[in-house]
This record gives C-alpha cells, sequence and structure tokens, in this order.
C-alpha cells in the first residue's frame, strides 16, 4: 500500500495561462505584444497630467486673488465722507478734513481699500478715544469746591470783559496761564 501512495502523488504539469488586460488599466499604457502595463507610458503621461494640474492651480490661484482685489478695491470710495458720530449736548468736539490725523486716517484707509463703512468705524474708535481723554466737568467743579459753578461764571465774565475791549495781549494771556507769577 506505501506503494500505491507513492503513485499517487501529484504532478506538477505546466498550466499556460493567458495574461488578460486588468479593467482599471486604459487600452494605451497596456502593451499587448508583452502582456503587461506599459509604466514608461503611464508614468509619462501622470506626470504630465501633475504639471497641467499644478499650473492650473497657480494661474486659478493668482486669478482669485486679483479678482479679491479689484472687488475690494471697487467699494473704496473716491473720497470718503468725515460722518461723525452723535455726541452728548454737554461734549464738543470739532473734526473736519483738515486735521492731519483725518488725512491721515483717509489715506491709510484708501490705501489699505477700506470701505466707507470701516473707514466711519475708525472715525467712531477716534471720537470714543477722545471724548475719554476729555475731564470730567463735574469732578472738576468739585475740585473748584463748594462755590466752585459760581467760580466758573466769574471766570467766563471777566475774560468776556477783557476780550471784548481787546486789551488782553498774548503776552498777558500766557502769563495768566502758566501760573508761575
Amino acid at each position: 500500500m506505501a506503494d500505491d501512495n507513492a503513485n499517487t502523488a501529484p504532478v506538477a504539469t505546466e498550466q499556460t495561462s493567458e495574461v488578460t488586460k486588468p479593467d482599471y488599466i486604459q487600452d494605451k499604457f497596456w502593451d499587448a505584444e508583452r502582456n503587461e502595463v506599459n509604466i514608461e507610458n503611464l508614468a509619462s503621461s501622470y506626470n504630465s497630467l501633475e504639471s497641467k494640474l499644478g499650473s492650473r492651480t497657480e494661474d486659478l490661484t493668482k486669478q482669485i486673488r486679483t479678482d479679491l482685489e479689484n472687488e475690494k478695491l471697487s467699494k473704496v470710495p473716491e473720497q470718503y465722507q468725515l460722518n461723525v458720530p452723535e455726541l452728548n449736548d454737554n461734549i464738543s468736539l470739532d473734526i473736519s478734513q483738515d486735521m492731519p490725523i483725518v488725512q491721515w486716517w483717509s489715506n491709510t484707509a484708501k490705501s489699505a481699500g477700506l470701505s466707507q463703512e470701516q473707514y466711519d468705524e475708525g472715525v467712531k474708535v477716534f471720537v470714543e478715544n477722545a471724548i475719554s481723554n476729555l475731564p470730567n466737568v463735574d469732578l472738576e467743579i468739585q475740585k473748584l469746591g463748594d462755590s466752585g459753578r459760581e467760580r466758573i461764571e466769574a471766570a467766563e465774565l471777566w475774560s468776556k470783559k477783557i476780550f471784548k475791549s481787546r486789551i488782553l495781549s498774548s503776552n498777558i494771556w500766557f502769563c495768566l496761564n502758566c501760573r508761575r507769577c
């Protein structure tokens, strides 16, 4: 029986299977003579496609940047309107286009491509800052003592009288303000 098993051992037979083109390989990348993928054509095609896509991406990026810049510049007015926000009745603040800070802000806003609304927001912040630096009138009156209001009225009447008669020269006015005398 041992001989029977030896005779029944599988014999290797040469099977020739035909290599077929896989479905995911295009005909232009298949070498039919050799029955294999033409790696050289595939790599060349891939590199060509990659360079085209890369250059297209760069072109699109440049175009998008140009379009965004043009859109931003289209919103920039020729000249900004100086819209000063509403102030309390007891606050007086003079702001005009002739002020160097306003001219600087207009030039800066124009070069940055800001819209009128953004420009107005900058003016609003400037005004709020200027107001925050003003003295507190009630606190200053308190510092003058119980008769603070009367002292202010007396100083106003005195200054109106002096200025009306025009006898106050600039040197005297300086002397009165320096508080060294």
